[in-house]
């Protein structure tokens, strides 16, 4: 695999990592009886995994242009960080539709008479997402620690 594609593997990580936010945000400015404290995790969590990709974006370019020019020999990305990478993005991708989904379930929370027994749905949803957005977290950690050997 080369560059452009661990590239694209890493802007695709930053997109869902940014829509999850951005879904968490949304359900966030709502007025309900939901628990702020996952979502401002959930939004932390997802801060972090972008900030990392773009180091490993940067890093990875900035290596690539060191061989190129000959100045340093920098060993291409390895199979470990093109894991690490794709796992990231898997896991920002799943956190994504758990927060998706968690936004349509605030939607009809809305309604007094389900919002009892939605509640346990929501918070269902809401962890799976920050669970899968802990992941790809400590996956772009992962690619950072490989980067930096």
């Amino acid at each position: 695999m080369d560059l452009e594609s661990q590239i694209q593997h890493a802007n695709k990580t930053i997109q869902n990592a940014k829509a999850v936010k951005e879904t968490s945000g949304t359900i966030l400015r709502r007025k309900s009886k939901i628990q702020p404290n996952h979502l401002k995790e959930l939004s932390k969590i997802m801060h972090n995994v972008i900030v990392h990709i773009d180091k490993i974006i940067n890093d990875t370019k900035q290596s690539q242009s060191r061989k190129k020019s000959r100045f340093k020999e920098i060993k291409k990305p390895t199979a470990k960080i093109i894991t690490h990478t794709k796992n990231a993005k898997y896991a920002a991708i799943e956190s994504k539709k758990m927060a998706d989904t968690a936004l349509k379930t605030s939607n009809k929370m809305k309604d007094p008479k389900h919002e009892k027994k939605l509640q346990e749905v929501f918070d269902v949803q809401i962890a799976g997402s920050v669970h899968a957005a802990k992941v790809a977290e400590s996956e772009t950690k992962k690619a950072l620690e490989e980067i930096m050997i």
